[in-house]
């Protein structure tokens, strides 16, 4: 069976846009980021660009669709590891990798509902043997071990 899909620009910023989808009549919001480049930001200011765009969003979700049901997908470059604070940290993203986790849709910190988001990602990590991504950065700026650098 066929759907009809409509999509339409909801709201659109310098880090984010956000599209509302319509699916045989039923709202679902889009939403595709690109956070700063690990080049030209500290991992603590892509962190807290982050939970700042999960805020903005959730304020979004809630007048569109309460307070009660949310119904968004969020997809792009965030430019940090899935574990990071701004992705699975509960004032950011609060990403999840557990399916069941997910489902249950809340958790509750400091008595307020906060919702999960699905992270697949986490699937692929580790699944591989090639190497994940796209840039070749070998300029440590804050002299860390872990740095970024991917060959491609």
């Amino acid at each position: 069976m066929k759907k009809e899909v409509t999509i339409s620009v909801h709201q659109e910023e310098k880090r984010f846009s956000s599209y509302k989808m319509f699916i045989d009549n039923r709202m679902c919001l889009l939403h595709v980021v690109h956070l700063s480049s690990t080049l030209h930001w500290e991992e603590s200011a892509r962190n807290d660009k982050a939970v700042y765009i999960s805020q903005v969003l959730r304020k979004m979700e809630e007048k569109l669709f309460g307070k009660n049901e949310y119904n968004s997908m969020v997809v792009g470059d965030f430019n940090l590891q899935p574990y990071a604070g701004g992705i699975a940290g509960v004032y950011g993203f609060n990403a999840t990798m557990s399916i069941s986790k997910a489902m249950q849709r809340t958790r509750k910190v400091d008595g307020k509902l906060k919702y999960f988001y699905f992270n697949p990602i986490w699937k692929l990590m580790g699944d591989h043997k090639d190497v994940q991504g796209s840039y070749y950065n070998d300029h440590d700026q804050q002299g860390k071990s872990i740095t970024q650098i991917i060959y491609q």
